[in-house]
């Protein structure tokens, strides 16, 4: 060790204030969303966080959607919680509820304070529906396209941001996106055949069923197609923010928490966490938070390419 790395009141002083703030502003994020998580314990209002719990994979599909612990996803989903459910309720809620304030960090940064603020994101996190994740999937979609299988299983109608793939002629993206979906559907099929029948009945009459007002309202036929063309817009235009909106749009039911989707445009716009997971192309030029001003100094931040405009 030469001490290169070791701070120094020089090396101190070429600490960007920009980069300070991007970090503090990242960790009050972390303990808000930890509070926020402690204070539900495994109480509040987890209408969904229920359904997904106390769903059974010898009978996933006995209320009908949107009734209460109606249950539409695929049995993958089931199955592959089935595991965290044996730990109990506490248990289940304190690591879904965390990991989706885990995502909010992640996907906003030093916007994370403020995104907790957000009524669609608190009262998501509280409910513990799976927009959250959705969210995450679709930053890790644009590094990862097997990603989109959680969208694919769960959701199903978002599936048309996959336009954004289409759009740009990256059809070895949308082969993995659905060739992942397809293995993992078989696997789970393989498990439960009868299941799978169930879900497509489901789907069937979730389709004629009324989720009551939304925010965001529309025939889903329509808002699927605004939502593809979104997507294929964006992906003619770079414009990746296009993709979480594309998905909120499609969604089957626009309830207020599933707006907590658009946490996921952060990325693409200002650097947060997630940028890094981003292809370097879609990661936004401005605000990054660089550590050093001194060209070429070893430091464990990032540096700034040439061209760079920060603030």
């Amino acid at each position: 060790m030469d001490g290169t790395f070791l701070p120094t009141i020089e090396g101190l002083r070429k600490v960007r204030p920009a980069a300070v703030a991007w970090l503090g502003l990242t960790v009050v994020g972390v303990v808000i969303g930890a509070w926020y998580v402690a204070l539900l314990g495994d109480g509040g209002r987890p209408v969904d966080g229920h359904t997904y719990f106390q769903a059974r994979l010898d009978h996933l599909y006995v209320v009908a959607w949107p009734g209460t612990d109606g249950y539409t996803y695929a049995p993958a989903f089931a199955q592959a919680l089935a595991p965290l459910v044996a730990t109990g309720w506490s248990t289940f809620m304190l690591v879904g509820r965390a990991a989706a304030a885990g995502s909010v960090v992640v996907l906003a940064g030093p916007l994370s304070p403020l995104a907790f603020l957000a009524s669609s994101v608190a009262s998501e996190i509280n409910a513990l529906n799976v927009h959250l994740f959705v969210a995450m999937a679709v930053v890790l979609g644009f590094r990862w396209p097997a990603a989109w299988a959680f969208i694919l299983l769960t959701k199903v109608t978002p599936g048309v941001g996959l336009a954004w793939f289409a759009a740009r002629r990256e059809w070895r993206s949308l082969a993995i996106a659905l060739g992942a979906t397809a293995l993992i559907a078989g696997a789970s099929f393989i498990l439960a055949p009868g299941q799978w029948a169930d879900w497509a009945l489901a789907l069937t009459g979730a389709t004629r069923a009324d989720p009551g007002w939304t925010p965001v309202t529309g025939p889903l036929w329509l808002r699927m197609v605004l939502g593809g063309a979104i997507a294929a817009w964006g992906g003619r235009t770079d414009r990746a923010w296009t993709v979480p909106v594309a998905v909120m749009l499609s969604l089957p039911a626009v309830w207020w928490p599933a707006l907590s989707i658009l946490v996921a445009t952060i990325p693409f716009l200002i650097w947060s966490p997630a940028t890094w997971i981003l292809p370097s192309r879609l990661r936004p030029t401005r605000w990054r938070p660089v550590l050093r001003d001194r060209p070429g100094a070893p430091t464990g931040g990032v540096r700034e390419p040439a061209g760079t405009v920060s603030s």
